[in-house]
Formats: C-alpha cells, structure tokens, sequence
C-alpha cells in the first residue's frame, strides 16, 4: 500500500432524499437529464429505501471513509473483476454490471478467472463504460447503481480519483487481502457465521501448502508483448496476503514502490532478475512474446535461467498472485506448489 485514502465525510444511502441533496449529484443529474441519457430512469435512478429492513440502517467503515446504508443495496456495482467481484461473487451478491482491466474483450468471459467463472461470474453483464482511471460516471449513473465497489489496489492514496466517484455513487473501497471479504459482508449484513466459514476455508488452504522446497529468495516479474517487463517489489500487498502466510520470503527487490517503472531486458538490468526463484507472470495474451524472450540469448544466460531456478507462471496462477480473496487462495496455493516442486 502507497498511502491511505482521507477519509470522505460520513454519508447516508438508500433513504432517497439524503443522496439527491448533494450537490454535486444533483448537478450532474440535471446535466443527464438534459442531454437525455436518463430517459426512463426518472430523476433519481437509485431506488430510495422502502421502509425499515432488519439490520439498517448500518454505518460500514472503509478505507474511503463511513457510509451509512438506510437499507440493503440492491444495484450493486463492481467496477473492476478484481478482488472486489471475487469478494461479491463469494458471498452470492447479485451484481448489476462490472468492468474489466482488459481493454479488448471478445468474449466476455475472456477476462475472468476460473474461480469467477465457477462462481456465476460469466452471468453478470460486462460494461466497460464503469471500469478505468476516469470511468463513465454518466454510464454508472444510467445503470441505476447504488453503490459502487473498487478495490484497494487501485485506489491506494488516490484521493482525488475516489472523490470523483463517490460525489456520485457511493463508493466502497474494499481493502487487498482476505480481510477485504469483511467490508463486503457489512455492507450487506451478511453474518459472521458465514463470513467466517470462507475465511477458515482459505486458512484451511494455506495450511496445506506442502512445496518441495522452500527458496532463499524470490523475483517476480510481468511481462508484456512490448518485450518489457515490470518487477513486483516487496512493497507489493502480495507479500502481505499471500507470502507471508505460505511462509514464504517476500519479494526482492526492496523498492520504494509497489511497482518500479517497466524496464527492458538488457545486460546492465540481468541482475535484478536474479532470486532463488525467479517468476515470470504475464496475461494469457501475451503468450508469443513471452516465447520470444524464453529463446533471446540475453535472457537464457540469466543464472537462474541456465541453472533451473526460473519458472513461468501460468495465466491462472498470475491472477491469483495479483489478489489474495477465499476464491483465489486455492489457485495461488497449488501454483505455487507447481513452482516449487522439484524436476
């Protein structure tokens, strides 16, 4: 985590009238309104609450801030497919639309994971216009949403980018890691009982983390179809959530940032691809390039290349690397195993 999200001023949502009085959503609905982007949604697209529901109203703390919810959110909106869609999907959430990290889509199921997808996410409709660093508030607002989930990997210390968001929807930043499930559940009262069970099952996971070997150390890099890679550091949240409880070292090297700047491979730069183990993570797409690399002369007289301390990762394995949720552990526990397992 870089920094935290200032807390925004405490919020009510679902009783109607304390979301339209703010003015900046009124503002940008009587700009909609106008243009006729909300023709048949009426003048506030959010249902207002509808009587008293057990449980509400419920104040929810999240890295964003306090957000008061008059009754339970029913058009739920995830804007990315990370953490914060495994997090509702775990917990049998409808969602309304979620966005996706991918820019060209095919196939809407193209960008999920299998857990997502054994989790009924293939059947919530994928929207684009809700995803990105300046994401389609008009889009968000047409939909009807009344409430907007982000993950924390996206948002860590971007006041501003949250602010956006949240004048208009209120917006949930659901934190990295397990514990990430907890936010979620409160929002919708789900019980601990249950939140609990997914938890222990996670840990269950983790305890049966079994590998050949345990390595001195680790790098881990992302490649891209550029012919640049990108090096996870030990400021990574994937040190906290998935490496330390495996029992694992963190990641080297030990920047400042989560992510240094990408940089290509080169003679002067070989050595900082050189760990115990060194992981090479990339997206499903990036498949040929990442071919190419394997057989450049460059890269096959890395130490840990000549001597079988390198590993490529498979797409699967890199998503749950990049989270660490009750449906991820799984795969990111059994990738890991493949990793380490002695040839």
């Amino acid at each position: 985590m870089t920094g935290a999200i200032t807390p925004v001023v405490e919020r009510s949502v679902g009783a109607g009238p304390t979301i339209v009085d703010d003015a900046t959503r009124r503002q940008f609905l009587a700009v909609l309104a106008g243009s006729g982007l909300l023709t048949g949604c009426g003048n506030d697209p959010r249902p207002s609450g509808s009587g008293a529901q057990e449980g509400y109203p419920r104040t929810v703390r999240h890295l964003g801030g306090e957000t008061t919810f008059e009754s339970r959110p029913t058009r739920v909106i995830s804007e990315g497919n990370f953490s914060e869609f495994d997090n509702l999907l775990a917990l049998g959430i409808p969602v309304l639309a979620r966005g996706s990290g991918k820019y060209e889509i095919s196939d809407p199921r193209e960008d999920l994971t299998p857990w997502q997808v054994a989790a009924g996410g293939a059947d919530v409709p994928l929207n684009q216009g809700v995803y990105g660093v300046e994401p389609n508030l008009e889009e968000i607002i047409r939909l009807g949403g009344e409430i907007l989930f982000v993950t924390q990997a996206n948002f860590a210390g971007v006041d501003a980018a949250y602010r956006r968001r949240d004048e208009v929807i209120p917006t949930v930043v659901v934190p990295d890691g397990l514990e990430g499930i907890r936010t979620v559940a409160d929002v919708f009262d789900v019980s601990d009982t249950d939140v609990e069970r997914l938890l222990d099952e996670a840990q269950q996971a983790f305890d049966s983390f079994s590998p050949d070997r345990i390595p001195t150390s680790i790098t881990a890099f992302y490649f891209f179809d550029d012919g640049n890679f990108n090096l996870a550091s030990a400021q990574a949240p994937v040190n906290e959530h998935l490496l330390d409880p495996l029992g694992l070292p963190r990641l080297t090297p030990t920047g400042d940032t989560a992510f240094p700047p990408n940089k290509t491979i080169s003679t002067e730069l070989t050595p900082e691809l050189e760990a115990d183990l060194v992981i090479a993570l990339y997206d499903g797409n990036f498949v040929g390039a990442l071919d190419k690399l394997e057989q450049d002369p460059l890269f096959r007289a890395l130490p840990a290349v000549r001597e079988g301390r390198y590993r490529r990762a498979s797409p699967e394995f890199t998503a749950a690397f990049n989270r660490t949720t009750v449906l991820s552990v799984d795969t990111a526990v059994e990738g890991f195993t493949d990793l380490l397992a002695e040839t």
